[in-house]
């Protein structure tokens, strides 16, 4: 395949994976999931002491921005290029091992991204003794299932 149509092929995905329309069952199979994801990751967060509730000192202004552009980066872009473009077609899967060989590259690149991009970004999170790579990586493979099993973008990214 050449990298025209490769790339065609991509957006061809992206644009599908933005107007796809999980069926209702898809909808409550995904929000167990989801829970099952919100349990393991407050688990491993609060009994690490990882995660440290508080609040920004801030006016409601900035809690909207910040809100606002997290949907944007990292979520949809992250899902854009993670899931959708990285990964197969879900309608092209057959079988669960095949799922599982095509979701390894994403997951373990997904998980690699953020060591990188915390490195880069100078945010300082001490990432490599803490938990939060285990949490990354139940997210990457919670956001792979979401997006394979539902063929939407809308899902993972939320």
């Amino acid at each position: 395949m050449n990298v025209r149509k490769l790339c065609l092929n991509r957006l061809i995905a992206l644009r599908a994976s933005l107007v796809a329309k999980p069926s209702k069952k898809q909808l409550l199979e995904s929000f167990v999931i989801i829970t099952l994801y919100l349990m393991s990751a407050l688990a491993i967060g609060f009994g690490t002491g990882f995660f440290k509730p508080g609040f920004l000192c801030t006016g409601f202004h900035l809690y909207f921005i910040i809100a606002s552009s997290m949907i944007i980066f990292p979520s949809l872009l992250e899902e854009a290029v993670f899931r959708v473009l990285l990964l197969p077609n879900p309608s092209n899967l057959r079988g669960g091992r095949a799922t599982a060989l095509a979701s390894i590259p994403s997951v373990s690149l997904y998980v690699a991204w953020h060591p990188f991009y915390a490195s880069i970004s100078g945010i300082g999170i001490p990432i490599f003794d803490t938990p939060f790579l285990s949490i990354v990586l139940i997210l990457g493979i919670t956001c792979t299932w979401l997006y394979l099993h539902t063929g939407s973008i809308w899902l993972p990214t939320i």
